[in-house]
């Protein structure tokens, strides 16, 4: 981002959606498009003829929440893709899906804001074509993939649902989770007695 004015003279090189979907490729995208939010705060700084409280809260604010989102998301970017590209992985597969979700995370992003790519140049005829196509293409590709993401890690207290148990015990591991849930310490709830018992009870079997 130093060489801001020679980011925004790139032109986008993928010639088709294999090329548009690499790493280093989606990082330039992002990278451009960071660099023309910012050029476009500091020409609004520079031809705003008022206080700063004025032009900082009336005249640019939405021009730097745009820079702001943009550049944070090139950055974030930025840094995953370097830890993604340097760690070594027991396992290539788990390296593989992440870029992955790199890709997607990019596409996504381009997908959802891309006119300052067209602004600037970068972006040619045919590119939200390939961005579009290379969205669908990594829904696919990750779709085998999707819960076992959801599954890696727990949130907070939240346990992962067992949907996605490899050894197939599924009703086995649901009846054990639902065991040992918080939910089951302590005294019931007094809803528990007056709405859910007389619907578990109320059809007797006959045998």
């Amino acid at each position: 981002m130093n060489n801001m004015t020679e980011t925004l003279k790139l032109k986008c090189k993928a010639n088709n959606m294999e090329e548009f979907m690499q790493l280093p490729n989606l990082l330039q995208c992002l990278e451009v498009r960071a660099a023309y939010y910012i050029m476009q705060v500091s020409k609004g700084i520079k031809d705003a003829n008022t206080e700063e409280k004025v032009w900082m809260n009336e005249l640019i604010a939405i021009d730097i929440d745009k820079m702001a989102r943009a550049h944070l998301i090139y950055l974030m970017y930025q840094l995953s893709v370097e830890v993604l590209s340097q760690h070594k992985f027991k396992d290539a597969n788990i390296g593989r899906v992440l870029n992955l979700v790199c890709q997607l995370f990019a596409i996504k992003q381009l997908k959802d804001n891309h006119a300052a790519l067209y602004e600037v140049g970068f972006f040619g005829p045919g590119s939200v074509e390939l961005i579009e196509r290379a969205f669908k293409k990594l829904l696919v590709d990750l779709r085998p993939h999707m819960l076992g993401l959801v599954e890696w890690f727990s949130v907070g207290d939240t346990t992962p649902s067992v949907i996605g148990n490899k050894y197939g015990d599924i009703y086995e591991a649901q009846l054990e989770t639902a065991m040992k849930s918080k939910l089951n310490t302590g005294e019931p709830p007094s809803f528990y007695h007056k709405y859910m018992k007389p619907t578990m009870t109320m059809y007797k079997p006959k045998l």
